[in-house]
């Protein structure tokens, strides 16, 4: 079970953050696009190359955990829009999640059984994953400041990334999870 809600565990304390300051100035939601994208195309990978069920479980609650955040996000953001605005940029995220979901959908039944699509899809959801914190990184040093961010939630990300590292060499997972790791690992550090 650790394996399947660990990796939301730091972004569930985010929600608490922004909650408790009654603001989501210090996260940047790009992070919550990325994590969508990569964890829809790891589920199409999974579908078409099975791995272990805890990563297509961990895929789909980490996709609603960043649903979730991106709704605290949007809640406590200091620039108020109506929540079916453009300038949404939480609901655009979603938006362009699942319309991506349904590109895969589609490209799953007509290349499901194509090992260059496999590996491609498998391939693209951990370089994909493998850029989560590059929006954070960004916003923090535009900022010059962390404020707003919860350093458990960085704790957590690098610890994560440590287990998963370990968790995808012990396993044998298909070997771009494996790489999406390591890099992970490595920009943690």
């Amino acid at each position: 079970t650790i394996t399947v809600f660990g990796p939301s565990l730091g972004y569930g304390i985010q929600i608490l953050e922004i909650e408790r300051y009654k603001s989501s100035e210090g996260f940047a939601p790009q992070v919550s696009l990325i994590v969508m994208i990569s964890m829809v195309a790891r589920i199409f990978f999974w579908l078409a190359k099975r791995f272990a069920y805890q990563l297509l479980f961990q895929a789909i609650f980490l996709y609603v955990t960043q649903i979730a955040l991106l709704f605290q996000w949007f809640r406590h953001h200091p620039k108020k829009f109506p929540f079916l605005s453009c300038e949404n940029s939480g609901l655009f995220y979603i938006l362009i999640s699942i319309l991506f979901a349904g590109f895969c959908q589609i490209s799953a039944v007509s290349f499901q059984q194509n090992s260059i699509y496999v590996e491609g899809i498998g391939s693209f959801a951990a370089i994909f994953e493998a850029m989560l914190a590059l929006p954070q990184f960004y916003k923090n040093c535009v900022k010059k400041s962390t404020e707003g961010l919860n350093i458990y939630f960085i704790l957590l990300w690098a610890v994560g990334d440590l287990a998963k590292t370990v968790y995808y060499i012990i396993l044998n997972t298909p070997i771009q999870l494996v790489l999406s790791a390591l890099f992970q690992l490595i920009t943690d550090i």
